[in-house]
């Protein structure tokens, strides 16, 4: 079995429900000043919120930034959904 994943920033981590579509993780940063960016990854070969790291450091310090893994990345579960079809 393989080893699970760390954190792929320096950032809290949080988990938001998709309803019946399970949930994702996401990291946010400490800021809550300015105008909220969110950040995606790709969904190459081995993505995560890894990487928009150097985007996510470079913006985090002056405005709210919010980088989910999408389902079945990083830290993100893999989601059935509504049809089961995992």
């Amino acid at each position: 079995m393989a080893a699970a994943l760390g954190p792929a920033l320096e950032a809290t981590v949080i988990n938001l429900k998709l309803g019946e579509r399970g949930e994702i993780a996401a990291y946010m940063s400490e800021s809550n000043q300015g105008r909220p960016l969110v950040l995606l990854h790709s969904i190459n070969a081995a993505p995560s919120a890894l990487e928009v790291k150097p985007l996510f450091n470079a913006f985090a310090p002056a405005r709210p930034v919010y980088t989910p893994d999408l389902p079945g990345f990083g830290l993100s579960p893999r989601s059935c959904g509504i049809s089961n079809m995992c």
